[in-house]
C-alpha cells in the first residue's frame, strides 16, 4: 500500500476575496471579504455529543472521511482539492441568493430590519444548507459574509436621479398644496 494523500481534520480558515454576480435585475454585484471556518462533519450531533458514547467530540465520522476522500471532482488537471470543493459551494449559495434579489434589495434595503448577509448567513445555516455541506463531508463553522458593491457607474448615478426627482415630486407637491389652499382662501 502507497499513502497518497493527508487531510488535516483541523477547522480550517479560508478567505474568499472578491465573488462576482449579476442581481436580478441584471446589475453586477461584487462581494468582497467573504470569510469562513468549516471542518469534517462531525456525525454527532453538537447537542449530544456530550453523550455520545465511544466517540469524541472531535472525531469525525468514516462517512465524512469517505466524502472527504472520495467525493472530489476529477478533471484532466487531476482531482479537485475537497478546500475548493467547499470554496465552490459557499459561492453557488451566495451567488444564487444575489441573482434571485434587485441591486437596490442588496445593497441599500428600503425597510429597516432587512439584512441580505442575515438571510444569507441563515441560508448558509439552514437544514437545506448544513445537508449540503454534509453531502461534501464538511460542516460551516463560521462565516463572514463581507460587504456588497456595485462597481457600475451607472447605479450610481441612477440613485442620484431617483433621489433627486423624489425631493423634487416632495417639493411639487408641498407647493402644488399651498397654492390650492390659496386659490380656495382667494375664492
Amino acid at each position: 500500500e502507497i499513502l497518497k494523500e493527508c487531510n488535516s481534520l483541523e477547522t480550517r480558515f479560508q478567505p474568499v476575496e472578491k465573488l462576482t454576480a449579476r442581481s436580478k435585475d441584471g446589475i453586477e454585484v461584487v462581494v468582497k471579504d467573504i470569510r469562513y471556518r468549516f471542518c469534517v462533519h462531525n456525525q454527532i450531533d453538537r447537542i449530544d455529543q456530550t453523550e455520545a458514547i465511544g466517540k469524541s467530540p472531535d472525531q469525525p465520522s468514516d462517512e465524512s472521511i469517505l466524502k472527504l476522500v472520495y467525493n472530489r471532482p476529477q478533471s484532466s488537471n487531476g482531482i479537485g482539492s475537497w478546500e475548493e470543493e467547499i470554496r465552490k459551494l459557499v459561492e453557488l449559495i451566495i451567488r444564487d441568493y444575489i441573482q434571485q434579489h434587485q441591486v437596490d434589495y442588496l445593497v441599500a434595503p428600503k425597510s429597516e430590519g432587512l439584512d441580505p448577509r442575515a438571510e444569507i448567513y441563515s441560508l448558509l445555516n439552514s437544514p437545506a444548507g448544513k445537508k449540503r455541506f454534509e453531502e461534501k463531508g464538511a460542516e460551516l463553522v463560521w462565516i463572514d459574509i463581507g460587504h456588497f458593491e456595485t462597481p457600475e457607474e451607472d447605479v450610481s448615478s441612477q440613485r442620484v436621479t431617483t433621489w433627486r426627482a423624489r425631493w423634487l415630486g416632495n417639493e411639487n407637491l408641498v407647493r402644488d398644496y399651498d397654492d390650492a389652499q390659496s386659490l380656495g382662501k382667494a375664492e
